[in-house]
């Protein structure tokens, strides 16, 4: 029944509903060396809503001029780089558009094309594009950032939102969405990298993606990371194993056409066309196709089925707080949107030194956050573990500020993750005047998504003491499986 009801939908929205998507603005162009760059701009441009959107890809593709290719072929940033001064939309800035096409450019004089760049860490015998996608982030980052900044620019800000590096655990959407652009070979798509197959290829979850996926039984994960990514795509596998993410644009045109009630059997649902597949609105039991017998094991983070791990009220007042000041417009909205108990949970009193349990508290309401105020990016959790650090130790843990230097937080960083997470443990692997290896060895039930919080607490903690040229990676995880969940933070 899945297979069937989706390749209908599929044969359903077709090129002809290209009118919510970018792709629809990178089609007209007829040269394949137009297309690739106008494609790579479009999908770096694919957040927020679909019109505005498409305002600023229309933007940036105007002030290119007639051939794309041509004007990052010519395109000197030091003469030509201003052109874009003035350009805003989400996280990027006109210079985080010179320095993509800068880097473009660059890429099309000494290879000829993205695509050859892109062969060049691709193997026949993988799995899946992911080891070459990482290879293909990392050589453009490697390459000189000026005079659009004096190094590259950091994780989760400016143009790394769209140079995101699987490795991190990021979904990757927008990249895996203009690699389906250029591989697939059926409409909508353009298929113009034909070295690739498509069956390769690894889902763009966007926020409709990571919203409905779940809802037809593709997975249960709830973090919208490269594991969901993963995951959906070999739920998807099992229905085309040649071409699994061709229901991609039929998915994400009916997400953005569609409002999906909180309460199953409200009128929105009888005009869904998943009406027939959705597990909450069809209100379908565990034998439904398609259903749980599509998930995969370890989709659930670990202890999942009891969701009892404990986490101490400072983490929860914070992210409270972080909405409260930064969406203060769409606080109420954040806070209907929760479930039951966290609902309950961020409307009342919370005290900072009780014990709440971590799910309900702090995984899912960050999780709404993202996908409300971010696209699905995971970059809200950073966010929100910025402003954590900036709570702490300005009023719980004020002493360690005063008296703090870098190397004075680490030494007592079991200390204050205790005060976070009771039932975790972090230890100091490595330590020097600017550098430090952090392992969290113990986290009864790890999440991505409380990781990049973490990390996101490290560079605020590391703000506050007015360091420079700072720099935090998730280089393993507890969460995906690995045996400690890794921080390396460097500063100048």
């Amino acid at each position: 029944m899945l297979k069937t009801e989706l390749d209908r939908l599929y044969r359903e929205f077709d090129a002809s509903w290209l009118d919510l998507d970018p792709l629809g603005l990178v089609r007209p162009y007829t040269d394949p060396e137009d297309r690739e760059i106008a494609g790579f701009i479009a999908s770096a441009l694919a957040i927020g809503q679909y019109d505005l959107i498409r305002k600023a890809v229309r933007e940036i593709l105007e002030m290119m001029g007639p051939s794309p290719y041509e004007f990052v072929r010519r395109f000197e940033s030091r003469r030509s780089g201003g052109i874009f001064d003035g350009f805003v939309y989400r996280f990027y800035r006109g210079r985080d558009i010179g320095l993509l096409l800068s880097w473009t450019g660059a890429v099309v004089r000494s290879h000829g094309s993205l695509l050859n760049l892109f062969l060049k860490g691709f193997h026949p015998d993988d799995a899946d594009i992911g080891s070459a996608l990482s290879r293909f982030v990392r050589s453009l980052l490697a390459m000189d950032p000026s005079p659009f900044y004096a190094r590259p620019p950091a994780r989760g800000t400016g143009i790394r939102h769209f140079l995101a590096d699987p490795a991190d655990g990021s979904a990757c959407k927008r990249l895996n969405l203009f690699l389906r652009w250029m591989v697939r070979r059926d409409s909508p798509d353009l298929g113009i990298w034909r070295s690739i197959p498509p069956s390769r290829l690894i889902m763009p979850v966007d926020t409709h993606i990571a919203r409905l996926a779940p809802l037809i039984g593709l997975t249960s994960r709830k973090s919208a990371d490269w594991r969901m990514a993963v995951g959906i795509t070999e739920a998807l596998r099992r229905l085309d194993p040649g071409d699994p993410v061709k229901y991609d644009f039929a998915l994400c045109t009916i997400g953005k056409r569609t409002a999906c009630p909180d309460d199953p059997g409200k009128s929105a649902c009888g005009s869904c066309p998943l009406i027939g597949l959705c597990l909450k609105g069809s209100r379908q039991d565990a034998n439904f196709p398609g259903g749980p017998a599509l998930r995969q094991e370890g989709d659930e983070p670990h202890g999942a089925n009891q969701r009892t791990m404990q986490v101490k009220g400072t983490a929860v007042l914070a992210l409270n707080g972080f909405i409260r000041e930064k969406f203060p417009a769409r606080y109420d909205e954040w806070v209907q949107s929760l479930p039951p108990e966290g609902r309950k949970t961020h409307r009342n009193s919370i005290l900072a030194f009780e014990n709440y349990l971590i799910y309900d508290a702090v995984v899912v309401p960050t999780e709404k956050a993202c996908e409300m105020f971010y696209g699905g990016d995971d970059r809200g959790s950073w966010d929100s573990g910025v402003f954590s650090a900036s709570f702490a130790l300005n009023s719980f843990y004020k002493v360690f500020f005063r008296l703090g230097s870098p190397q004075f937080i680490i030494k007592r960083a079991s200390r204050v993750f205790s005060s976070y997470y009771p039932e975790g443990e972090i230890s100091v692997a490595e330590s020097s005047d600017r550098r430090v290896v952090l392992h969290i060895v113990k986290f009864k039930e790890p999440y991505h998504i409380v990781e990049v919080g973490i990390g996101g607490w490290m560079e605020g903690a590391l703000r506050l003491m007015k360091c420079e040229n700072i720099s935090v990676t998730i280089t393993k995880s507890m969460a995906k499986g690995a045996p400690v969940t890794e921080f390396v933070a460097t500063w100048g």
